[in-house]
């Protein structure tokens, strides 16, 4: 017989052991990869481990790279002046208080900040066009714009902000017609209109904000009539008014009484400059 009759026929009491001890490592593989694949592919649990699994390691993948982006934005916007929060390596939050005039290269990175919840753009001085540059933050929940310029045209840019919980914007020149806007994000619990130009009239639009909580109006540009409107805001537990208003403490009081869980807070208007600081921390 040929050597390889001899391998085929030989007394199974004496095995070639060293192809044997190979082959059942190399077969013990096999079976272990096809038993994985089995039960991956043809039972419930092993289909939705696989695809979590799966999921994980792309989304894991992703998120790496996509840190690494916002790590440079961060070093930019850094660069420009911009107070930047993190959360594992994620900007989740940015102060422009010392880039008081940002261009629209610095404004346009923001639509790339997916985790962006807050931005404060108090006495900023941006423009109506550069608001257009925050439509796409999508996981926003507090906007601060405060005495940044802004007027009735630029809030028209906002309205796609669904998740804002909190916006600013005292000190500018928005007026009842800017109010049509701001309704519109009905997901806001806190509103400042603080020293605009609103009016009795634009506060009977906030009725469509059903979700508000606490609401600043600060200035002489509501009367007791505006007030009293504000008793259809039923989630309505706070409202902030300055001494200068031409409110009278029965207004406040019939209000007080439509709301029993309202509280009423009212400033100076001499610190008004204080005030403005401390809404904007």
């Amino acid at each position: 017989m040929t050597d390889d009759l001899q391998q085929v026929f030989q007394d199974p009491q004496k095995p070639n052991r060293g192809v044997s001890k190979a082959s059942l490592v190399i077969w013990s593989i096999v079976a272990i990869i096809c038993g994985i694949f089995i039960w991956a592919r043809f039972t419930e649990q092993g289909q939705q481990t696989f695809a979590s699994v799966a999921d994980k390691g792309v989304r894991g993948w992703l998120q790496s790279g996509d840190t690494a982006a916002e790590q440079v934005i961060a070093t930019e916007l850094e660069k420009a002046g911009v107070i930047v929060t993190k959360d594992q390596g994620r900007i989740t939050s940015l102060n422009f208080a010392a880039c008081s005039k940002p261009d629209d290269a610095i404004l346009a990175k923001l639509s790339q900040l997916d985790d962006l919840s807050s931005l404060n753009m108090a006495n900023v001085a941006v423009t109506d066009a550069q608001l257009a540059h925050l439509q796409n933050l999508k996981n926003l929940k507090s906007l601060s714009l405060n005495a940044s310029k802004i007027t009735d045209a630029g809030l028209n840019r906002l309205t796609e902000l669904s998740t804002v919980q909190s916006l600013q914007i005292g000190y500018n020149d928005v007026t009842d017609a800017g109010l049509d806007a701001v309704v519109k994000i009905t997901s806001l619990h806190v509103l400042d209109l603080s020293y605009t130009k609103i009016t009795d009239q634009g506060l009977k639009r906030l009725n469509a904000l059903s979700n508000l909580n606490w609401l600043l109006i600060r200035g002489d540009s509501v009367t007791d009539a505006g007030v009293s409107s504000l008793s259809s805001i039923a989630a309505l537990k706070h409202l902030t008014l300055s001494k200068d208003m031409k409110v009278s403490s029965s207004a406040v009081e019939q209000l007080k009484k439509a709301l029993p869980q309202l509280t009423v807070d009212s400033f100076d208007p001499d610190s008004a400059e204080e005030s403005k600081a401390e809404i904007n921390q």
